[in-house]
């Protein structure tokens, strides 16, 4: 039930919920009045959160953008079959190996498509708020503009907060070659593979984030 009220020494209504509470926000318009936007001049996408945008709402950028964390000894990068994470590493003092500027976290980044079906990485802006000025100027040169879309799995899991993990080609076949490994071994006591990829020892390059090359290939089927 909606009752209205009059605020004390004024003219206004009030609306008050009493059942199933409500949040209401001011419009886009009435947030770039505010005198201390300009603190997020150097940070593009923070400040695209103080104009009033969902903390959800997905940005897409040039796929190659990951590949300057990825061939990055200082950087701990995380990648499963739809999904990833990034952050800077740290030494035994707990001092980043990285300067200041380019501390990052980002907690989750996803794959999409744009309107050629081209990949391209996804990030939402809760996560791109977090970096410095530098790396926020850095991922908005390679930001894509344009009608892209996000993977199902992807959008379901991050989005919808759903639990759905469908597997890749690439889990499926680094599964298929644990069972026949497994299974040389007990027929013939003797491995097939000299060595198998579940969990974390699955080779990064092995996802639709990268193009396939002869380093990954070389990698997977060491004998």
């Amino acid at each position: 039930m909606c009752k209205k009220i009059l605020l004390p020494d004024s003219n206004e209504l009030c609306f008050y919920v009493e059942e199933n509470p409500v949040c209401v926000y001011p419009s886009t318009s009435e947030l770039k009045k505010r005198p201390d936007l300009k603190e997020f001049d150097a940070k593009y996408f923070s400040k695209q959160l103080a104009l009033g945008e969902p903390q959800l709402a997905m940005r897409f950028f040039d796929i190659e953008i990951l590949d300057s964390y990825f061939n990055n000894p200082r950087f701990d990068f995380k990648i499963n079959d739809y999904s990833g994470s990034i952050s800077c590493k740290y030494d035994e003092y707990y001092n980043t190996l990285v300067r200041k500027e380019d501390d990052l976290y980002i907690k989750s980044f996803g794959i999409g498509y744009d309107e050629y079906g081209k990949r391209v990485a996804v990030v939402c802006l809760r996560y791109l708020n977090n970096l410095s000025e530098e790396q926020q100027s850095y991922w908005k040169n390679r930001e894509v503009i344009g009608k892209c879309k996000v993977l199902e799995a992807y959008y379901i899991n991050l989005v919808e907060g759903r639990w759905y993990f469908p597997n890749s080609l690439f889990s499926l076949f680094l599964g298929e070659q644990k069972c026949l490994n497994d299974l040389s071994e007990e027929i013939f006591k003797i491995k097939l593979f000299r060595e198998t990829f579940e969990n974390e020892k699955r080779p990064k390059e092995f996802t639709f984030f990268f193009i396939p090359t002869t380093k990954t290939t070389t990698t997977l089927f060491t004998y």
